[in-house]
């Protein structure tokens, strides 16, 4: 599924999960396409790796949260509820059709303007995969991810900083509580 959806994607095979473990903990690929149910027991057994517990896509992607992050468990909720009205079809459709001109977001119908909004600091990266996460033309974070992020965002009443980060910067900077 994934090379059918990028064609060009330059993909290391290991001949088992521990190789693919030890690979992400070296820095030596950025990430690990794995089979949701595969992940969560790689994310079960070893403590420093941790998927967003909520599938975002039936294709088995998902997203992360550092282990214990107070937010996941409201992120999921509107995931699920995103899911189940119809919202997540829409947005996959949006980012992931023909249509590239539907490909923007409207920050400012996203904007949190209540002062007392806490910011939450959220990590893509720059370079990216589109259309999951990207920069923009504008110099700005867009993409899947980072729309349904603005939405959830919204709905939680809490304003957002996108910080650009390599993906093999990810790792470290979850263990060390980063964003």
């Amino acid at each position: 599924m994934f090379k059918e959806q990028y064609p060009d994607a330059v993909i290391d095979y290991y001949d088992d999960n521990s190789a693919i473990c030890a690979a992400l903990r070296k820095g030596d690929v950025e990430a690990a396409i794995l089979d949701e149910p595969v992940a969560r027991n790689i994310a079960a057994t070893y403590t420093d790796f941790a998927i967003f517990p909520t599938m975002v896509a039936t294709d088995s992607y998902d997203m992360m949260f550092p282990d214990g992050n107070a937010l996941c468990d409201a992120f999921s909720e509107y995931i699920e509820a995103y899911r189940e009205d119809g919202t997540m079809d829409a947005l996959r459709e949006k980012w992931f059709g023909a249509d590239t001109a539907a490909k923007v977001i409207d920050r400012e119908a996203y904007a949190v303007t209540d002062p007392s909004a806490k910011t939450i600091r959220v990590t893509y990266e720059a370079a990216g995969f589109e259309p999951m996460a990207y920069t923009g033309e504008d110099k700005l974070p867009i993409g899947y991810e980072i729309e349904m992020i603005y939405m959830i965002a919204r709905e939680l009443n809490l304003k957002l900083e996108f910080l650009p980060i390599s993906a093999s910067a990810l790792f470290s900077a979850l263990e060390k509580g980063k964003p």
